[in-house]
């Protein structure tokens, strides 16, 4: 039901995701369904105009839905990844940009962008809610576990880097902690 107590029909394959009143855990891709992103309505809602095109990013308790050229992406925090950039512009009328490189559902790359200062296009504002809110919601979902695991003598890797315990690494090669300073 919509907000105007209107029946909303989501035919199967629809790019129609749901409304804002948390009905995005049913959410409808080509062939699949995103579940348990939601811990009732959106926590955030941001928008971007690009060439005529509402680019959306709406943020959940468990994860994020971005609508962008084309494509609907559902992320989980309890499984992907974050890879921030963040290139300083300096000079007259300075400015930050920001990237966030994500993998959704489907594990297809998503990146989402913004800027400190300046114009921007093609950038989400607001960044600084939307980015702190997705790196607590990954740390949220992830970090009992990497803890637990650490804690139970495994091994945690975060991209090319992982640790336990005793070592820090990349690859074959390895240091223990107590060689680090």
């Amino acid at each position: 039901m919509g907000r105007d107590g209107g029946k909303r029909e989501v035919r199967p394959g629809a790019k129609r995701v749901g409304d804002q009143t948390g009905g995005w855990s049913t959410a409808r891709f080509p062939g699949r369904r995103a579940r348990h992103l939601h811990g009732g309505p959106a926590r955030g809602e941001f928008h971007l105009l690009l060439d005529g095109r509402c680019i959306r990013l709406h943020l959940y308790e468990h994860g994020l839905v971005a609508a962008a050229k084309k494509r609907v992406h559902a992320v989980r925090y309890d499984s992907t990844g974050v890879l921030q950039g963040i290139l300083r512009h300096t000079g007259v009328g300075g400015y930050t940009d920001y990237t966030y490189r994500l993998t959704d559902v489907d594990g297809a790359r998503v990146t989402l962008q913004g800027r400190k200062g300046g114009a921007a296009t093609g950038k989400f504002s607001g960044r600084e809610e939307w980015g702190a809110a997705v790196h607590a919601g990954v740390t949220r979902a992830q970090l009992p576990d990497a803890v637990a695991t650490l804690n139970s003598g495994g091994r945690v890797g975060f991209g090319k880097l992982w640790l336990t315990r005793d070592q820090l690494g990349a690859g074959r090669e390895s240091a223990q902690w107590r060689e680090i300073e």
